[in-house]
C-alpha cells in the first residue's frame, strides 16, 4: 500500500473520530443539560426584572434636551403595575426614527449613568393609528445588547429595552436579565447598510398597498413598521384590523425594494 493511501485512509478515520466525538458532545449537551443555563436566548422585555417609568413633555423635551436639562424624565409616581397614566396627549405626534432613538440614548444615560456607546441595536419598532398622509409614528420600542464577560471566559449579553410613548408622555425602561451568547452571536441593526429608514418605510408602504387598505377600513386600522435582524434583515409593515394583519410587506433596506 502505497504511502499516499495510508494518508488518505488516517486522514479518513481521523475526520469520522472527530465527528464521533462531537455527536457524543451534542448528545450529553442535550441530555444532560446544565441546570444554571437560561434557553431562552433571545430577548423578551417581559422578563427583565428591573424596570422604571418617566413621564415626559412631548411638546418641549427635544428643546430640553438640547439645552442639557437634567429634569427632563419626570418620575411616574402613580404607575400601577406598568400601566399607562391616563391623561392622552391630545395634539398629533409626529415623531421621527432619529427621534426615537435621541430619545432612547437620553433615557439610557438618565438611568443607567453612561452611554450607548458599544450597544447593538437589535430591534426597533415603529406604532401609529391609522390616519390620512402618514409620514412619522406615535410610539416606539427598542432593544439595545452587548457583550459582556462573567462567569469565567463565558460570553453573555446585557439587554436594556425602551418604549416610548409620547401620546401618552410616558417612557419605560426594562433591564437587568442576562442572556447566553450564542455561537454566532445575535445578529444587530447596522445602520450603514440601512439607507431606508422608518420613515421611507411606511412611505414606500402607502405606495404599495397601505393608502388602499386604510381607506378601505376608514383609517379604522393600525401600523407597524419594524426591524429585527435576527429573524428578518429587512423591514417588514403590517397594516392591522383588531389586531389581524391586512396587509404585510417586506422592504428591502438597501434598495427600498418591495420583497416577494
Amino acid at each position: 500500500m502505497s504511502k499516499k493511501s495510508v494518508l488518505r485512509i488516517t486522514l479518513a478515520f481521523s475526520a469520522i473520530a472527530i465527528l464521533g466525538m462531537i455527536t457524543v458532545l451534542c448528545a450529553l449537551v442535550i441530555l444532560f443539560p446544565d441546570d444554571n443555563q437560561d434557553y431562552y436566548n433571545y430577548p423578551n422585555f417581559s422578563l427583565q426584572p428591573e424596570m422604571g417609568s418617566y413621564l415626559i413633555d412631548p411638546e418641549t423635551i427635544f428643546d430640553s434636551l438640547n439645552n442639557g436639562e437634567t429634569d427632563t424624565f419626570v418620575p411616574n409616581l402613580g404607575q400601577i403595575d406598568g400601566g399607562l397614566p391616563d391623561v392622552v396627549f391630545e395634539k398629533p405626534i409626529n415623531w421621527k426614527q432619529s427621534d426615537y432613538l435621541m430619545i432612547a440614548k437620553a433615557l439610557n444615560q438618565y438611568v443607567w449613568k453612561d452611554t450607548l456607546g458599544g450597544w447593538e441595536l437589535y430591534e426597533m419598532s415603529f406604532f401609529l393609528d391609522c390616519h390620512d398622509n402618514p409620514s412619522g409614528f406615535e410610539r416606539s420600542f427598542m432593544t439595545y445588547f452587548k457583550t459582556i464577560s462573567s462567569y469565567g471566559e463565558k460570553k453573555i449579553y446585557a439587554v436594556r429595552d425602551f418604549s416610548i410613548l409620547p401620546k401618552y408622555a410616558y417612557v419605560e425602561w426594562r433591564g437587568g436579565k442576562n442572556y447566553p451568547r450564542p455561537l454566532f452571536g445575535w445578529k444587530r441593526i447596522d445602520f450603514e447598510t440601512l439607507h431606508i429608514n422608518a420613515e421611507d418605510a411606511l412611505r414606500i408602504a402607502e405606495e404599495n398597498g397601505g393608502k388602499n387598505i386604510r381607506l378601505e377600513f376608514n383609517n379604522n386600522c393600525r401600523i407597524k413598521v419594524f426591524l429585527v435582524p435576527e429573524i428578518n434583515t429587512r423591514w417588514r409593515v403590517w397594516y392591522s384590523v383588531e389586531g389581524i394583519p391586512e396587509l404585510e410587506l417586506v422592504i428591502d433596506p438597501l434598495t427600498g425594494k418591495i420583497i416577494d
